[in-house]
């Protein structure tokens, strides 16, 4: 992206995927969506399904965070909106809600009423997950 001089990044993550933006805090994104964000990396190392897909040294290194930094958190610049769905079995909401309070603004929180912890795999929630996304990015990355 950098070679091709695309200097409009917006960032799409998911579970893990959203600690891990946010540990790299990266200034070249200029807006992220985070949907059910872990920022307590212990809680979801011990409830992941998917813990035999990764290697041993990415869980032992997500171990020694535990939780990341708060001064991590606040600051991150870029705009950010997360969506949780209220019946998330792995990312408890009050932890989304928790990262939220800790963003600096501009930001925007959406729960998703019974959504479930990956809101793609429903027709329903994937369609939510698809307007909210395309109007975030639109607003954010004129």
């Amino acid at each position: 992206m950098q070679e091709q001089k695309i200097s409009k990044i917006g960032l799409l993550t998911e579970s893990l995927g959203g600690a891990i933006a946010l540990l790299l805090n990266d200034d070249r994104i200029k807006v992220m969506i985070m949907m059910a964000p872990s920022f307590y990396l212990k809680n979801v190392l011990s409830i992941s399904k998917h813990k035999s897909k990764v290697s041993e040294k990415f869980w032992n290194e997500v171990e020694k965070i535990n939780k990341i930094d708060v001064s991590i958190i606040k600051s991150i610049k870029c705009p950010i909106m997360i969506v949780q769905g209220s019946d998330d079995d792995n990312v408890d909401p009050k932890q989304s809600k928790e990262l939220y309070e800790l963003l600096s603004n501009p930001k925007e929180f959406v729960l998703i009423e019974d959504g479930k912890h990956v809101l793609t795999r429903y027709p329903e929630s994937c369609k939510k997950i698809i307007q909210l996304s395309l109007g975030w990015f639109k607003k954010w990355l004129k």
